[in-house]
């Protein structure tokens, strides 16, 4: 797998690790944080859609435009927040299914 799609499922499975590791190779042979997949999503993107805020801030250090959009106009903020929406969501189907159980 090349580079560029390693650093890109870094970000988007959270793997810490693995993204310290390959900031500093592009940094050591020039690579620009700021590569994208076909739908236009950087690995910022991917990290703040998942919720992967430790491969976020990683990705911040490095110099990432944290302005950047993708190609359907979808900022960080916009995808942070259907996340954080997501994840919500989540906690009340949960809490449903907990009242369901109880009657």
């Amino acid at each position: 797998m090349d580079p560029v799609t390693r650093y890109l499922r870094a970000a988007r499975n959270g793997r810490q690790e693995e993204m310290i590791s390959l900031l500093q190779q592009f940094a050591h042979h020039g690579v620009h944080v700021e590569v994208c997949n076909s739908a236009g999503l950087n690995a910022l993107h991917l990290a703040a859609k998942e919720g992967h805020l430790h491969v976020a801030q990683l990705l911040i250090d490095a110099g990432i435009d944290i302005h950047a959009m993708t190609k359907v106009l979808f900022t960080i903020s916009c995808l942070s927040c259907h996340c954080a929406v997501r994840h919500l969501l989540g906690k009340v189907i949960q809490f449903v299914r907990q009242i369901q159980i109880r009657f």
